[in-house]
């Protein structure tokens, strides 16, 4: 694993500590999101890509600011993980071993 992956882990490690689990979170904002658009709720993978897109538009105003691009690299795991595992193998995101991941590389 690259030092860089090793960070992204890092960090995606350290946001489940303190923000807990990613796709009961992204279940949970595609929800609200949906409500307040007066929609379906919207999927996981989907809440992950505009979370990205708001990285994005952060990283355009400030594109020396590190942790916007760590952000869109964590972003970008994790609605691969909800889109590739999720969907095809019906299984819950978190519950992939490290090895099955794809930290930015």
């Amino acid at each position: 694993m690259s030092v860089q992956e090793q960070r992204i882990r890092a960090i995606l490690e350290e946001r489940e500590m303190n923000h807990g689990d990613f796709y009961s979170n992204f279940i949970t904002i595609g929800k609200v999101w949906g409500a307040l658009l007066g929609t379906a709720p919207i999927e996981p993978y989907k809440i992950a890509l505009m979370m990205d897109a708001f990285k994005t538009v952060r990283a355009f105003k400030n594109p020396e600011h590190e942790d916007n691009w760590l952000d869109k690299i964590g972003y970008t795991t994790h609605g691969q993980s909800c889109a590739f595992y999720d969907v095809s193998k019906k299984q819950h995101p978190s519950s992939l071993k490290d090895s099955e991941m794809n930290y930015g590389s």
